[in-house]
């Protein structure tokens, strides 16, 4: 009885320590304006912007670009490898995790994340 209980407090440690692992960069990504997050290039962070919805474009290997803007109408352009959101284009704000990449002059997302205003409005 006692190694059993020995060996499920360690499997518990090993699996909490995984989990954290796994969410390391969401939990200590920083989350910063987009000047900001050109400055800080190289660095992992989280940014949320408006969504222009004009310069959504697909990109041959899969992936797709956008341009975002703060409330002080900073732009930056974002590229997000794979597939978009399924509301991606009913979005009007969008929150991105990754990096900004100076060599190529955009916002490398790892992440995109999107809400529906509609589905979210009082009264609906």
């Amino acid at each position: 009885m006692k190694k059993w209980t020995v060996f499920c407090v360690i499997a518990a440690l090993l699996f909490l320590v995984i989990a954290a692992a796994s969410f390391r960069d969401d939990v200590f990504s920083t989350y910063v304006p987009v000047r900001d997050a050109m400055q800080r290039a190289g660095e992992h962070v989280q940014v949320m912007g408006a969504l222009d919805k004009a310069t959504i474009a697909y990109e041959r290997g899969g992936g797709y670009t956008f341009t975002v803007r703060d409330g002080e109408e900073n732009e930056m352009r974002v590229y997000k490898e794979g597939i978009k959101p399924m509301n991606f284009e009913h979005a009007d704000n969008v929150v991105l995790v990754g990096s900004y990449n100076r060599d190529r002059g955009l916002f490398v997302a790892d992440k995109v994340l999107t809400k529906c205003p509609s589905r979210y409005a009082k009264g609906k």
